[in-house]
C-alpha cells in the first residue's frame, strides 16, 4: 500500500546516504571486527590487512572469493553470510532496491554522464567492507570446521561467526519487507544492531555457539578492560571505567576523546545511566521523551540518516549537544551526507572554527577506523591546562591564576 511505498522510498534514500557516509574508510576494523580483535587478534589483523589490499585493488575481493580455499569453506558451511548478504557491508544494504537516481549516482553518473573516479571510489569502499567481514568469517570457519563437523554443530558455528562479525539474515528470521523498510528508516544499521544482540542470545544457544559466544563476550569484558587499563596507564591517564559518563572507555588524544563504539559499549552505558538517574531522581521515568532518558538518547544515536538529521533540525542541536543556532541548514545537511572520514574533519555543525587542524585530523582518523571521537568538553580542557600549569584543577585556582590562563 501507500505506507509501504513511502517506507520503501525513505529506505532507499537512507541506503544511499548510508552508503556515502560509510565509504572511503576502514570502519569495519573497530566495529564488525572488534569481537574478533579481542578473541583472535591474528585473525582480525589478517582481515584488516586483506581489507587494505581490497582498497588498493577492488578486484582482490573477487579473487579471494574465487580461490579454492574460500570455495571449499563455502561448500562446507553454506550458511555463512558473505558478499552482499553480509552486514559487514551494512552501508551498502538496499531495502527494496536503490532508486534510479541513487543507482546512477553510485555508478558515477549524473544526467547520463560518468564522473571520473566516483564509481571506483564506491567500488573500493564496498570491497573494503566485504573483504574485512568475509575473510574473518571464512578464516574462522576454516579453523573450526573440522571440530564442528565431527560434533554435528556446523549450524551453531555458522551462527556464531555471523553474529560476532556483524551479520544476520533478517529475511531468514521471517521479518517481512515492510518491517525491514521501517527498521532501515529508523535505524542506521539494523542488521548490525540485531547481530550484536543475537551474539548475546547465543549464550543461551547450543553448546558450541554458547561456548564461543561466552568466550567472545567474556574476553571483551575482561581482557578488553584490562587492555584498556594498560594503555591508559601507558598514556599517563586515569581509566574512564564509569559507564554513567560519556567518556566511558575513551582516551584523551590531542583535544579529542577517542574510544571504541559498538552496540556492546552503548548497552553498558545505557544500563549505567539508568542506574545513576534512578538513584538521583525521585521522578525518574523511562517513559519521558527527553535526552535525559538514556533509552531516548540511545535511540537518537542509532537513528538512520534522514531521521537523525530531521531530529537534529527539530531539536535545534546535534546528538552531542552542539547548538545549530545561526547555522545554515543546508550547510549542516551537507555535512551529514559526506563520508564519516571526511565529515569527521568538520565540526558537528559544519563550521571550520573551534578545533585545530591536528584535532580534526585525529578525529577523522579515529572515525575512519570505526572508533568514537568527540571534542573534549570545555571544562576538561580547562582542568588539563590548569594541571599542566599549576598542578590543580581549574575550580581550585585563584582568580588571578584563572585570569593568567585566559590570557595565554
Amino acid at each position: 500500500g501507500d505506507i509501504q511505498r513511502i517506507l520503501g522510498v525513505t529506505a532507499d534514500v537512507n541506503g544511499l546516504i548510508r552508503t556515502v557516509q560509510s565509504s572511503g574508510d576502514l570502519s569495519p576494523w573497530f566495529l564488525q571486527l572488534l569481537p574478533t580483535l579481542i578473541t583472535n587478534p591474528a585473525r582480525a589483523f589478517a582481515s584488516m590487512y586483506m581489507s587494505v589490499r581490497a582498497m588498493a585493488n577492488p578486484r582482490f575481493y573477487d579473487q579471494m572469493m574465487g580461490s579454492e580455499w574460500a570455495q571449499n569453506v563455502v561448500a562446507r558451511a553454506p550458511g555463512l553470510l558473505l558478499g552482499r548478504t553480509s552486514a559487514a557491508g551494512e552501508a551498502f544494504e538496499r531495502v527494496g532496491g536503490v532508486a534510479e537516481p541513487g543507482s546512477k549516482l553510485l555508478a558515477g553518473q549524473v544526467v547520463g554522464r560518468e564522473i571520473p573516479g566516483v564509481k571506483g571510489f564506491f567500488e573500493r569502499s564496498q570491497a573494503v567492507f566485504q573483504t574485512a567481514g568475509d575473510f574473518a568469517r571464512l578464516s574462522g570457519a576454516s579453523a573450526m570446521l573440522d571440530m564442528a563437523e565431527r560434533s554435528g554443530k556446523v549450524d551453531q558455528m555458522v551462527d556464531f561467526l555471523n553474529h560476532s562479525t556483524g551479520s544476520i539474515s533478517m529475511r531468514a528470521m521471517g521479518i517481512d519487507p515492510t518491517q525491514r523498510a521501517l527498521e532501515s528508516w529508523i535505524m542506521f544499521a539494523p542488521r548490525y544492531s540485531r547481530s550484536s544482540i543475537a551474539l548475546v542470545g547465543d549464550l543461551m544457544g547450543g553448546q558450541l555457539a554458547g561456548r564461543e559466544a561466552a568466550n567472545a563476550l567474556g574476553s571483551m569484558l575482561l581482557f578488553g578492560t584490562a587492555m584498556y587499563n594498560s594503555v591508559s596507564k601507558l598514556m599517563g591517564q586515569e581509566p574512564e571505567l564509569d559507564p554513567r559518563k560519556g567518556t566511558f572507555l575513551t582516551y584523551e588524544v590531542e583535544g579529542q576523546r577517542i574510544g571504541v563504539g559498538t552496540v556492546f559499549r552503548s548497552l553498558l552505558q545505557v544500563l549505567g545511566k539508568i542506574e545513576a538517574q534512578a538513584e538521583g531522581k525521585e521522578d525518574f521515568s523511562l517513559l519521558k521523551w527527553d535526552m535525559e532518558n538514556p533509552l531516548v538518547r540511545l535511540a537518537r544515536g542509532r537513528t538512520g540518516p534522514v531521521a537523525s538529521t530531521a531530529w537534529d533540525m527539530v531539536e535545534g542541536e546535534t546528538f552531542i549537544g552542539t547548538s545549530l543556532s545561526g547555522i545554515n541548514p543546508l550547510q549542516y545537511i551537507g555535512t551529514r551526507v559526506l563520508p564519516f572520514a571526511i565529515s569527521g574533519f568538520f565540526m558537528e555543525h559544519g563550521d571550520w572554527t573551534g578545533e585545530s587542524i591536528e584535532e580534526r585530523v585525529i578525529g577523522a582518523a579515529a572515525t575512519g577506523t570505526g572508533l568514537r571521537a568527540f571534542p573534549l568538553p570545555e571544562r576538561d580542557v580547562e582542568n588539563r591546562v590548569a594541571q599542566e600549569r599549576f598542578g590543580r584543577n581549574y575550580n581550585e585556582l585563584t582568580r588571578s591564576e584563572r585570569a593568567s590562563l585566559s590570557t595565554e
